[in-house]
């Protein structure tokens, strides 16, 4: 594993994308035991301290990688770097569930997938988009439209569904700011076919 992970420093190299004229190095955050084959390892950016326009890229994972301890073999979750909300610390079964990202079957990730205002960067004006992936990283797609912000998820194993709470861009000035917060609605996931079902709205 140690030569593995390694290697992988060595091939993550330094971030693309939205700062393209800034350097920005990642390092491994904890692992994260799945069960008893998989173990997840967050990538993390670490933006240098002086780049202020960076600065929202602290704390949020670069990648994820999924390492196989029986096969000794890795592999990561999405193809290339992206913005990923960070998971909860610990892999605890029994963790809150306002604050658990995964169900019997699937793991659940918030993720940036693009500059939504064109403004040059991911910031928090852009939206996340909810992306699942089965236990091992595998079957990885997204959930919700780009065009709105998945704020929450609250998972509901024993009935089978899930909630998600989304943010519309209701102006259309595709902003996702404090000024809009306040509007939003439920929509219900099918936790076996992952199929969203019917809105929840006062409208």
């Amino acid at each position: 594993m140690k030569n593995i992970l390694t290697g992988l420093i060595l091939i993550c190299g330094f971030a693309n994308g939205y700062s393209q004229n800034k350097e920005l190095s990642k390092y491994y955050a904890d692992p994260m035991i799945i069960d008893s084959s998989w173990i997840m390892i967050p990538i993390y950016y670490k933006p240098h301290i002086a780049l202020k326009q960076e600065e929202l890229w602290e704390g949020h994972y670069a990648n994820i990688l999924f390492y196989n301890c029986k096969t000794d073999s890795i592999k990561m979750l999405f193809k290339g770097d992206t913005y990923i909300k960070p998971l909860p610390y610990e892999w605890v079964p029994n963790y809150s569930i306002h604050n658990k990202l995964y169900s019997n079957k699937w793991i659940f990730y918030f993720v940036k997938v693009s500059d939504y205002n064109n403004n040059g960067r991911l910031d928090t004006n852009d939206p996340y988009t909810l992306y699942v992936s089965d236990k091992n990283g595998n079957e990885l797609r997204p959930v919700t439209q780009p065009n709105e912000n998945a704020m929450s998820i609250d998972i509901f194993d024993k009935q089978g569904f899930a909630l998600i709470k989304i943010q519309p861009d209701t102006n259309g000035n595709k902003k996702f700011g404090n000024r809009e917060w306040t509007d939003f609605y439920y929509i219900r996931l099918d936790l076996n076919s992952l199929k969203l079902e019917k809105k929840i709205d006062i409208k």
